[in-house]
């Protein structure tokens, strides 16, 4: 089925202003994540959405299709103006911090679709991960289906990477639905979904996978 791949990279990131244009190993944020998925070499598309032209201008330089629109709620949100539009069955949101995305992330997610109405993938959690409240932590029940997501320590959980795979129909039905409590409470966008009663599913990946989350986290690229 044709995929297409989107990556939403705001400007004005709460944590890290500007985050998606910082200089990470001598390019930007976004370009490490539009060359992790662009590498996946399956896409009909990859884009990159954003809201603001600083981030437009410096994608469209270094070969990057880019979509700039207005605010969104979320950066699910982001990717459904767009990705339905795409002509893909498949829209996989590649969130624009994930550094480390590569092929079995995104096929990984994919994968993970079956029998859900979002796929998504995750890690072994560091020790330093548990009380990091950047660092999503889910639970999943033992077929893989996702409990409950969480910035705050959850026993027996992962570590949580921003891939996510929808089709296209479900995107549209996502970017729908209402905010919920859970989601506003932690501002993770996937709890939408669980809290309307859709499945998501976790493909549990072998490798450590890192994410920008603020200024800091540079030293580390």
């Amino acid at each position: 089925m044709p995929v297409a791949i989107v990556i939403p990279a705001r400007y004005a990131s709460s944590r890290f202003p500007g985050k998606a244009i910082a200089a990470v190993a001598g390019r930007p944020l976004v370009e490490h994540v539009w060359r992790g998925a662009t590498a996946w070499g399956g896409a009909i598309r990859v884009l990159v959405a954003t809201d603001d032209d600083r981030v437009a201008r410096v994608a469209r330089a270094f070969g990057a299709e880019v979509a700039l629109g207005g605010e969104a709620r979320t950066g699910s949100d982001r990717v459904a103006r767009v990705g339905c539009e795409l002509g893909a069955d498949i829209v996989v949101n590649v969130q624009g911090d994930e550094i480390d995305v590569d092929r079995e992330a995104i096929d990984g997610a994919i994968l993970a679709l079956e029998g859900a109405d979002i796929g998504t993938v995750a890690c072994a959690l560091e020790s330093r991960d548990h009380s990091d409240r950047d660092a999503v932590k889910v639970v999943t029940d033992t077929r893989g289906f996702a409990l409950h997501f969480s910035r705050a320590a959850l026993a027996g959980a992962q570590r949580h990477v921003g891939v996510y795979a929808f089709r296209a129909h479900f995107l549209r039905v996502f970017a729908s639905l209402p905010t919920g409590a859970l989601e506003r409470a932690e501002g993770l966008e996937q709890l939408r979904a669980i809290e309307h009663g859709h499945r998501i599913r976790v493909t549990r990946l072998l490798g450590n996978y890192r994410s920008i989350n603020r200024e800091e986290n540079l030293g580390n690229g």
